[in-house]
């Protein structure tokens, strides 16, 4: 909840008993202390085994903070209630801020597998149309088999949908968010999907950009030397109040588009790779040292001479890992600047103070990524500008 706002916390029941239930008391405690009995009148009834919510205020939301919450149900219908089962806790978050989270796209391939390239052709064609200062993708040259292009992080992140020794690929991640149906596991959720169209990317896409916000932000700026052959990455971090920074980790990616395949399945005529990990900090991310709720990390890089300058990229991520969850292991927000991008030794920092939330043609239809012509942008900040795309 926002700090500032009204706390309501929705309380889901069932109707155990043979009669209808009319009206409810309860009681909310909160870290420890024991509020007074209140009374709820539910009109229509409940009829047994059918369940209801009560919305109940919670005097919170002045202060920012983690608070532990439980509602015991005392009554029904004015009788003491002798469920077994009549207590409901978990955590409520009272947040300062909330920022726009980024979202990293994760596609698992290699240039043995025949299925890949028509996945990868989604993930390309998906990401030509994609807001550039939001999305950005990341390939892993592992789980069916390896190639020439694998890195040991590669075979490592297969832990995150290894299902029993059970790994496949195309497979592919968003911001690796345990929101899919499990391929092997049945009724179980899994980090990967197989999308079936670019239609399909930009639906899950659009989810991620604006339903779920991050507890922290990302800046980074890319200072290259004189040839661009090294360049130093300042990754700037913020979070709130709720950011579980005793356990945030910062993962770095250098990533180089256009690679052309040596001998790629299922494809005919000239092959190329998008989103090769080039170089990279560590598999699971380095240990962010916080002085309070921000940091600074700096990292050096030799750009190998046979890297396209034009193609290479810099993604940064705050992730968390978690060894015995594969499902727990969530991506809170990214950063990502091009080399292309930066100029001379001044490097070019990307903010996200104020980033773009949605696009639109002249018709107001909701676009993608840039098209030609008028078109409508909408910013974090509330502002909305008009650009003209030629």
């Amino acid at each position: 909840y926002q700090q500032g706002s009204e706390v309501v916390l929705p309380i889901h029941y069932t109707n155990n008993s043979t009669e209808d239930v009319s009206s409810i008391d309860y009681v909310v405690t909160i870290d420890g202390v024991r509020g007074t009995e209140q009374h709820e009148t539910i009109d229509p009834a409940v009829i047994p085994t059918r369940g209801g919510t009560l919305s109940i205020p919670l005097p919170l939301g002045e202060e920012a903070g983690s608070y532990q919450v439980s509602v015991e149900v005392t009554k029904v219908n004015g009788h003491d209630n002798e469920s077994e089962s009549k207590v409901g806790q978990g955590t409520v978050g009272v947040f300062s801020d909330k920022y726009p989270r980024n979202l990293v796209i994760e596609e698992f391939t290699t240039e043995q597998c025949p299925n890949c390239p028509r996945v990868a052709g989604l993930v390309a064609y998906y990401m030509e149309h994609a807001d550039p200062t939001r999305v950005w993708a990341v390939c892993h040259h592992s789980a069916y088999y390896t190639d020439w292009l694998t890195q040991p992080c590669d075979e490592e992140l297969t832990f995150l949908f290894n299902n029993g020794g059970a790994t496949f690929a195309p497979a592919v991640m968003f911001n690796r968010e345990p929101d899919f149906d499990s391929y092997y596991l049945q009724g179980k959720k899994d980090n990967v999907t197989i999308p079936g169209s670019a239609d399909d990317f930009g639906t899950i896409v659009e989810y991620y950009l604006t339903q779920t916000l991050a507890n922290a932000k990302l800046d980074m700026q890319v200072v290259p030397n004189a040839d661009k052959s090294k360049v130093t990455l300042v990754i700037k971090g913020e979070a709130n109040n709720l950011y579980d920074t005793d356990n945030a980790l910062l993962t770095v990616y250098v990533t180089e588009d256009n690679v052309k395949a040596q001998a790629q399945a299922g494809a005919q005529g000239t092959y190329k790779h998008h989103h090769v990990i080039r170089a990279y900090n560590s598999t699971w991310g380095d240990k962010v040292t916080w002085d309070g709720t921000s940091f600074t990390a700096t990292y050096d890089y030799n750009l190998d001479s046979s890297w396209k300058q034009d193609d290479i990229k810099f993604v940064a991520f705050l992730n968390k890992h978690n060894a015995n969850d594969p499902l727990d292991n969530r991506i809170e927000n990214s950063i990502n600047v091009s080399l292309s991008a930066t100029n001379g030794v001044e490097g070019v920092s990307t903010n996200n103070d104020a980033v773009e939330v949605a696009r639109y043609n002249a018709a107001g239809q909701r676009i993608y990524g840039q098209q030609k012509g008028l078109n409508i942008v909408k910013l974090s900040d509330g502002r909305t500008l008009k650009v003209i795309v030629k």
